[in-house]
């Protein structure tokens, strides 16, 4: 409310429950985003326009269930800049507290990794196979 009330910060959701959102079911998805913007509006009393991933995952009906719950905009954790494709998955450049400065200014010039963000994106299939298998085994002990 402080942050709300100096008007200098933009506040976004990140969800309601930090979930690994492309492992959901389509109701949990919508439940995710929907029930953490109202929150937020309602708590806050401004527009909540954004939206970040949880932990960085996404997939085509996860954009689609933020854009239609009516989020302006999306961010990844891309660890790279790079020119936004379209407004729901846009890249965020990771600083860590280990990064010099000129690491940064070195990375904010050319767009940062590229190798590891490839390899990565090439996994993504699988690790979401992994991921969504191991959510239904821990809701079934739940």
């Amino acid at each position: 409310r402080d942050c709300v009330g100096a008007g200098c910060v933009e506040i976004g959701s990140h969800s309601h429950t930090h979930s690994h959102l492309d492992t959901l079911s389509v109701g949990e998805l919508h439940a995710e985003v929907v029930h953490s913007k109202m929150l937020l509006e309602d708590g806050l009393h401004v527009p909540v326009r954004s939206f970040c991933y949880p932990h960085g995952y996404h997939s085509r009906p996860v954009r689609e269930a933020v854009r239609d719950a009516a989020y302006d905009n999306a961010c990844e954790v891309g660890r790279r800049l790079r020119t936004a494709q379209h407004r729901w998955n846009i890249s965020r450049l990771a600083v860590e507290p280990t990064h010099a400065p000129k690491r940064v200014l070195s990375d904010v010039r050319s767009g940062g990794p590229v190798i590891v963000p490839r390899a990565k994106r090439a996994l993504q299939p699988a690790w979401r196979r992994v991921r969504r298998h191991s959510a239904r085994k821990r809701s079934r002990v739940l």
